[in-house]
């Protein structure tokens, strides 16, 4: 059994390290396309200055850069949730599914029903 559970590691690890040189050798790739078409894009080669663009593309997208960022919660806000079980449940689900505005609304209906017992 250990040995098992030591050759299915060893395979997620090589398999992970397979994907970390491939992700480097298409980023070198990319990177060589650029430079090798930059100095005649920046000469007004119109074609050149779409293999850049290309290229510039390609790299932001396998780099992830494409996508938008969250946005950071570093407003400061804090959220105690509060009420019966099933109110701290559709709390937790929906700070879980990002909707802070119902987590808000729940946690203040579940206070004003706290206060008024």
């Amino acid at each position: 059994m250990a040995v098992t559970a030591y050759l299915q590691r060893a395979a997620l690890e090589e398999g992970a390290e397979q994907r970390r040189l491939a992700f480097r050798t298409e980023l070198d790739r990319l990177e060589d396309l650029h430079a090798a078409y930059w100095p005649q894009a920046l000469q007004g080669d119109v074609v050149a200055a779409h293999m850049v663009l290309k290229a510039a593309g390609l790299r932001m997208k396998l780099q992830g850069l494409d996508r938008p960022v969250p946005e950071d919660r570093t407003d400061g806000e804090v959220l105690v949730v509060a009420g019966t079980e099933a109110e701290y449940v559709e709390q937790l689900r929906a700070i879980a599914s990002d909707d802070w505005s119902a987590a808000r609304e729940i946690n203040a209906t579940a206070r004003r029903r706290s206060t008024q017992l």
